[in-house]
């Protein structure tokens, strides 16, 4: 193997003290020579190791060297006699000011040299022994949360000094270490049978340290989880991977909980269905031989997914590496690698929100001139018929985004769409070297409609539609920015909570509590939720009352499961007792906190249903409110002002887009 060394010549220069007064007119000091110098070289990684290593990336700055700071004290000595930092001279040469005193005990001594590059001892307490030295504890808040701008390293050598021979003053070769372990995931290989990944994996890493000791082989601080999840989008040579780093970390055999381990999410949905994915997560752990993660070694792991994950991140399911490889990580690779001249394209964003806007820019950073294409661009809803949509947008239509790039970033365009559905379009990005990444991109409306879809409710319980009706699709309706109007009110309607009697004899028996019953105040009339669920055809109901009251009393009449009667229901209770299921992540989701609409919240869906790609949201010609009835422009059917249909909604007040 061929290994090319980063070499930096290091001098010791020695500065004599005085005792006397300096006198103005003494005679300048002689610059220091090469023959007054101590001399070494470095190399960042374990020199001589006998198992395979792998490069530092340079375009992580996992090979930099900003400063150093060189230690020594005399062997079998506990207390360091030098502690400074190195100044660059020219090159790779460095030097290092030490005192007469100290070259006085440079006879001859075995000394015990230590070497610390990319920390700063000049603030903070400087270690004076050894000990304290190699216990010298290390914190990075910030890791695996933004690029590293350089890694702490640390090296020993010994060396018999004597200043009045020459040949001792060269101290020979010192191998720095980072203090950092290194784990790089790679993009998983989907091997699952009937599923098709929807979008790009997502990944953190989980139980990894932020502190950790210069020279001790102890944990430090506690385990730490990563918050957020991000993207697989850095290249190791041309394949997507994730490089995450932390301090020296070590776990007993018999609690894995404490091991270190990937938590990856991914997006699948069944092949050549139109049902939304469903995001599935995975525990992958990190297998490590001795039961720690070492300093200045690559834990390199590649997986395969067989199998269905977990539902959520509290029930994962449990993934063992296909392979993983140990590896020294130390400077360059073999001198016929491809890393020694890298290739890379790195996108900063693979995934973008445009919520009202019009234009958006993403950083890259690419080894050679980047091309982009948009490769995807279209409308996406559920039509009146219950289907998924997906409207392709011409490339000369006014809503086609328009691109431009420059060396850092990739600017793009696009005017917002009147139709109050979500713009997609995918931006595919190429270099010289042909490696590609891309960018998606969901533009929103001020307005808009996106949609789920119903499994079954408590009117359907067994998910059959009624006749004549087709479509499940449970539509969510975002205001971002209210019309110009100037009569809606843009904030969560008021609720209040009512309850529901039964009768048994004379006597009347309070069988439920509801409190999402919207309120019917003038102000609450005009409110419109910012983001509600309406209810999908599985709980369209016939005509009916908006309440029916006891008689000679204020008490809102119950049915339960055993005396329902849906011929004799009315408005009020359903909602209040409505529930439809969904399924979210593999597993069905029951909503049961659903309420009348406002009338603002009627006269808006009957607006967009006619001014938009989604059609005939609410057929009827007549709806409650929790106000009163509300005529619908072009409804149809036998519904009238005391006796409409319901159509149940409810408030999103935690939504991610």
């Amino acid at each position: 193997m061929k290994i090319k060394l980063y070499s930096v010549a290091l001098l010791f220069l020695f500065i004599g003290l005085f005792s006397n007064c300096i006198k103005e007119d003494a005679e300048p000091a002689k610059q220091p020579t090469e023959k007054r110098a101590f001399v070494f070289n470095i190399n960042i990684g374990e020199h001589g190791v006998r198992q395979a290593t792998e490069a530092g990336e340079d375009l992580f700055n996992e090979n930099k060297i900003e400063k150093l700071w060189l230690f020594a004290n005399k062997k079998n000595q506990a207390n360091l006699f030098i502690g400074a930092s190195c100044e660059p001279i020219e090159g790779n040469r460095y030097k290092v000011a030490i005192t007469a005193e100290q070259e006085q005990q440079l006879n001859g001594d075995v000394l015990d040299i230590y070497l610390v590059a990319n920390h700063d001892f000049s603030t903070g307490v400087k270690p004076e022994t050894v000990e304290a030295l190699k216990g010298y504890l290390l914190e990075n808040k910030n890791l695996n949360k933004v690029q590293l701008q350089s890694f702490v390293m640390f090296g020993v050598t010994q060396k018999a000094v004597n200043t009045a021979h020459p040949e001792s003053k060269d101290l020979g070769q010192i191998s720095l270490k980072r203090i950092l372990s290194k784990i790089r995931f790679n993009m998983p290989v989907l091997d699952l049978t009937g599923y098709e990944l929807e979008g790009e994996p997502e990944a953190k890493l989980c139980n990894f340290r932020t502190q950790g000791y210069l020279d001790k082989a102890e944990n430090a601080g506690s385990l730490i989880n990563m918050e957020q999840y991000s993207l697989l989008n850095e290249l190791y040579g041309n394949k997507k991977c994730k490089r995450y780093y932390s301090f020296y970390s070590e776990w007993s055999n018999t609690n894995e909980n404490e091991a270190p381990y990937i938590m990856l999410a991914i997006s699948l949905k069944r092949t050549g269905e139109n049902q939304a994915a469903n995001k599935y997560y995975y525990r992958v752990p990190v297998k490590a031989s001795e039961a720690c993660l070492k300093n200045n070694v690559l834990y390199d792991l590649f997986v395969t997914i067989e199998t269905l994950g977990g539902p959520g991140p509290d029930s994962p399911v449990t993934v063992q590496s296909s392979r993983v490889s140990i590896k020294e990580w130390s400077t360059y690779p073999d001198v016929d690698s491809d890393i020694s001249s890298p290739k890379y394209l790195l996108v900063e964003e693979n995934n973008v929100i445009m919520s009202v806007v019009d234009n958006y820019r993403v950083g890259y950073k690419s080894s050679s001139l980047v091309t982009p294409r948009i490769t995807k661009c279209y409308y996406q809803y559920v039509n009146e018929h219950g289907q998924v949509v997906q409207d392709n947008i011409p490339s000369d239509n006014q809503y086609y985004p328009v691109l431009s790039t420059s060396d850092t970033h990739i600017s793009f365009t696009a005017k917002i769409q009147t139709n109050n559905v979500p713009k997609h379009f995918t931006i595919e990005l190429k270099n010289s070297e042909g490696l590609k990444d891309n960018v998606h991109v969901i533009q929103y409306p001020g307005q808009y409609i996106v949609y789920t879809f119903g499994e079954k409710s408590s009117w359907r319980p067994d998910g059959t539609l009624a006749p004549g009706l087709n479509n499940k699709a449970m539509y969510h309706i975002v205001i971002l920015i209210p019309p110009k109007d100037g009569e809606m009110i843009l904030g969560f309607p008021k609720t209040e909570t009512r309850s529901f009697y039964s009768k048994s004899g004379s006597y009347y028996n309070k069988e439920m509590d509801d409190d999402h019953i919207t309120s019917d105040s003038e102000e609450t009339k005009k409110t419109v939720s910012p983001s509600f669920e309406l209810a999908s055809q599985l709980g369209a109901t016939i005509p009916m009352y908006l309440y029916i009251k006891w008689r000679g009393t204020d008490y809102l009449r119950y049915y339960g499961p055993d005396n329902y009667d849906i011929q004799r229901s009315y408005a009020m209770h359903v909602c209040a007792s409505y529930t439809e299921t969904r399924i979210v992540n593999g597993r069905e989701q029951t909503l049961d906190d659903w309420r009348l609409p406002t009338e603002a919240e009627i006269r808006l869906i009957d607006e967009l249903q006619h001014n938009g790609s989604v059609k005939a949201i609410m057929t009827g010609k007549w709806y409650w409110s929790a106000s009163g009835a509300v005529k619908l422009k072009q409804g149809e059917g036998n519904s009238s002002s005391t006796s409409a249909h319901t159509r149940c909604v409810r408030d999103v007040k935690e939504y991610e887009f």
